[in-house]
């Protein structure tokens, strides 16, 4: 089934609005609270070398494509800059799942009460919906209307 030009709009519209949410909320956490962000870094497998310039990253990185999804033009930047990011988070999550001698603490903020393993569903889910806006909002920008032309023919 195919789905229309303008409720393609809207749906990429809605996901628009849920990325922005969920990175602002997220940006806006880790900022408030940034030495215990930090802190809780430096404890991760992996990236605790770096925890300094992540933590100042991570939320850097969350409003700047945020701030993407308000330009129509770059938006399907805003969606790969997403689909990135959550990739990255996921296969970070696995990454520590499998190989990691101690698991640290989880995400703080909404998500400080999930699993390691209920956050790697979310993000799962927040990967699908990123590249279900890639997908609609690339078919969005790329078909341009045709004009349809009429003629009329008359068989004898």
């Amino acid at each position: 089934m195919l789905l229309r030009k303008d409720i393609k709009k809207v749906i990429v519209k809605g996901l628009s609005l849920f990325f922005i949410l969920l990175y602002t909320y997220a940006a806006v956490n880790k900022l408030q609270q940034l030495s215990v962000f930090e802190s809780q870094l430096e404890q991760f497998p992996f990236i605790g070398d770096f925890a300094p310039y992540i933590a100042w990253a991570v939320p850097a990185t969350l409003i700047s494509v945020s701030i993407l999804f308000f330009f129509n033009k770059v938006k399907v930047i805003a969606f790969i800059g997403s689909f990135t990011i959550m990739l990255l988070f996921t296969l970070y999550i696995l990454a520590v799942l499998n190989f990691a001698a101690s698991i640290p603490c989880s995400c703080a903020g909404i998500f400080s009460s999930w699993s390691w393993h209920e956050q790697l569903y979310f993000n799962t889910g927040v990967l699908l919906i990123a590249a279900v806006g890639i997908a609609l909002t690339y078919n969005i920008s790329s078909k341009k209307e045709e004009p349809v032309e009429y003629s009329l023919e008359i068989e004898p």
